[in-house]
C-alpha cells in the first residue's frame, strides 16, 4: 500500500510512503499501528461532517455492536473507525476538527519520516 499525502498550513509536507516496504524492512508492529491510525484519521472528517447523525445513531442503538455496524454502513466507514468513534466520549467527538486531524496526521508522518531516515543511516 502506498500513501501519498500533502498537508497544507504554515508548513507544506509532501511524503510518499510505501508501507509494504517499510513493514518488511523496519518495525512491523509500529508501522502497522501508524497505518491503522492514518486510516482512521482519513475517515474521521466524515464523522465531523455528520456529527449530529453520529450522535443520534449511537444514542438510539441498542448496543455498541449495533452502533458500530450502523455507523459503518450509513457513513461508509471502516469497522475500525466505527469502533473508535463509538468508544469516544461525546466531548471528544464534538471537539474533533479538521485542524486537529491534520496536526495528528502531520505528527505521524513526521515520525514515519524519522524512522525511515534512522534506518537509512
Amino acid at each position: 500500500m502506498r500513501i501519498e499525502t500533502s498537508l497544507s498550513g504554515t508548513k507544506k509536507l509532501n511524503l510518499t510512503i510505501n508501507f509494504d516496504e517499510l513493514v518488511e524492512n523496519y518495525a512491523p508492529e509500529l508501522l502497522e499501528a501508524f497505518n491503522r491510525r492514518l486510516s482512521v484519521l482519513d475517515e474521521l472528517p466524515t464523522i465531523i461532517h455528520h456529527i449530529e447523525d453520529v450522535v443520534k445513531i449511537i444514542r438510539s442503538a441498542d448496543s455498541e455492536v449495533e452502533a458500530k455496524e450502523t455507523l459503518a454502513v450509513r457513513l461508509n466507514i471502516s469497522p475500525l473507525t466505527a469502533e473508535r468513534t463509538v468508544s469516544m466520549s461525546l466531548s471528544q467527538l464534538t471537539e474533533l476538527s479538521d485542524d486537529i486531524l491534520n496536526h495528528e496526521r502531520t505528527k505521524i508522518l513526521l515520525s514515519l519520516n524519522s524512522i525511515i531516515k534512522e534506518h537509512q543511516s
